[in-house]
């Protein structure tokens, strides 16, 4: 009977998820500080932690106001944010300041400075 309301709790957050879809991936985006649209080129970055399935042991769950947390199931520990969040973080830093790197190098470039600076 458990694993029936966990396979019905994971059914709900996925409907949940998907009926708004482009507007959940724009706010995670802004919530990894990616702006979606001057950064749109980098949404990939958000709409891959949005698809990334939960580690094994970890479950999703809505409380009783309809907000998603999450359930780690031999620790017992929840959380509100997606067990993988600090990854994409990381990810989507690294790709902005990659990005602003470029951009600082093209300035450069323009302005007659050589490439010796890569």
């Amino acid at each position: 009977a458990e694993q029936i309301q966990l396979d019905e709790q994971a059914r709900l957050v996925a409907e949940k998820a998907a009926r708004d879809r482009p507007g959940n991936i724009a706010a995670l985006a802004r919530h990894l500080g990616i702006d979606p649209v001057f950064d749109a080129d980098l949404l990939w970055v958000a709409e891959e932690a949005f698809d990334a399935e939960l580690p094994e042991e970890w479950t999703a769950h809505l409380d009783e106001e309809g907000n998603e947390y999450y359930y780690h199931t031999t620790t017992g520990a929840t959380s509100w944010d997606h067990p993988l969040e600090s990854h994409y973080h990381t990810i989507a830093l690294k790709q902005l300041a990659e990005k602003q790197r470029k951009k600082i190098i093209d300035m450069n470039l323009g302005k007659g400075q050589t490439s010796d600076i890569l």
